[in-house]
């Protein structure tokens, strides 16, 4: 039988394992509230937004205490290629295109091409146009065109034209805008070709050479076209010395001599840009004498004067030098107006030698008179020739007298 210790021990077992498992709950349920209260503590931390406190504003500061962030570096510009200005051409080269200019519009009416002359009046003349910024024939040393073309070694016949063309104005005064010269070669002449007077110089069919003028800047070219024939050459070139006038040489076949002119000119001296500005067209001077062989024996010349009408136009030297220069209009073409006539009366004289022999002449006449009466200046000396039914001017030669 048990003792009541051991009674008393066995009774008491269940007891403590009771107070065991109530004190084990209670630590659960400790540990349960306190996860209550942890749940709970960060649910009362996270308010709901219409519960939320409003933000504490940002203590005022200036912009400059603001800072800022840094600023990217910047980046290399992606590389360009800058192309190089095409080199200006050559003013042979240039010229060469002129020419090719003029004989398309030449061959396209059925006339023989011309082939570069090598007087530089005209290149003279161009240089002078651009440099005082004007446009005539006459330069500012008051030359004519064939003045200048006899000064620089030519003796055939000669006709010129005359054009400006402007850049800057092209390029609505972007002084920076450039044109190529050769599409300014090929305005002037189309233009030349829509201006009557200055076609028919270019299609003059007799026409053998043309001597051009190009000068040209980043505001304007110039272009002067200066024909001429090849149909005579001289022994002697045209003198005239103490009145005496003395020449010698021959013509091309099918080219006879048949009358020689006398024309006269003052002396020319420097001419103002206002004065310049009044002149169109050009034209010989004034008739001094026309030269005709000496009759025949036992017979003579029935009449000692000639008397025709001809065109003239503005004489810069009737014009007074104070007259202001026009304003730069932009006119690029030299436009004939409508011209005045004028009867003129001329004295012939006898030849005192007319030898022609074949293409073959020598030719000499007593000018003193003439000369005493229209005193020093420029005579030109204009040598007519017949060649089937035609009547051809061989040579425009300028004698400067003082």
């Amino acid at each position: 039988m048990p003792s009541r210790e051991d009674e008393h021990g066995a009774g008491q077992q269940p007891e403590h394992r009771v107070a065991k498992r109530q004190s084990g709950l209670v630590r659960w349920l400790l540990v349960l509230v306190g996860l209550f209260l942890l749940v709970g503590g960060i649910g009362y931390l996270s308010y709901p937004s219409s519960q939320a406190p409003a933000v504490p504003p940002a203590p005022a500061t200036s912009p400059s205490a603001i800072p800022k962030p840094p600023a990217p570096a910047p980046s290399p510009p992606p590389a360009v290629s800058i192309p190089k200005e095409a080199p200006a051409p050559a003013h042979g080269e240039l010229a060469q295109y002129a020419l090719d200019l003029i004989n398309i519009d030449r061959q396209s009416t059925g006339l023989t091409p011309v082939v570069l002359g090598n007087n530089t009046a005209a290149q003279k003349h161009s240089e002078d146009l651009l440099a005082n910024s004007y446009l005539a024939h006459w330069g500012t040393d008051g030359m004519k065109p064939y003045m200048r073309y006899t000064l620089a070694g030519g003796f055939n016949y000669e006709g010129e034209n005359a054009y400006r063309t402007w850049t800057v104005r092209s390029g609505n005064g972007n002084p920076l805008f450039k044109r190529d010269p050769r599409q300014m070669l090929e305005e002037a002449q189309k233009s030349l070709m829509a201006s009557p007077g200055h076609r028919t110089n270019i299609l003059t069919k007799w026409h053998k050479k043309v001597n051009v003028g190009i000068a040209y800047n980043n505001d304007s070219l110039y272009l002067v076209q200066q024909f001429e024939g090849d149909y005579i050459s001289f022994g002697q070139l045209p003198t005239l010395q103490n009145g005496m006038l003395s020449l010698s040489g021959g013509t091309r076949v099918g080219f006879a001599v048949d009358q020689i002119q006398v024309w006269y000119d003052p002396p020319p001296h420097p001419l103002t840009l206002g004065q310049l500005d009044k002149t169109y067209a050009y034209s010989l001077g004034k008739p001094a004498a026309f030269i005709r062989p000496p009759p025949p024996p036992r017979s003579y010349y029935t009449e000692s004067v000639s008397t025709f009408s001809r065109e003239v136009y503005p004489d810069p030297y009737n014009i007074p030098p104070n007259t202001p220069p026009l304003p730069q209009s932009g006119t690029s073409i030299l436009e004939t107006p409508p011209s005045s006539r004028v009867t003129e009366t001329v004295r012939w004289v006898e030849a005192t030698q007319w030898n022609i022999s074949g293409n073959s002449f020598a030719i000499r006449a007593d000018l003193s008179q003439i000369v005493m009466s229209f005193r020093g200046g420029v005579y030109t000396i204009v040598i007519w020739a017949e060649t089937g039914e035609e009547s051809v001017d061989l040579t425009n030669y300028s004698i400067i007298v003082p």
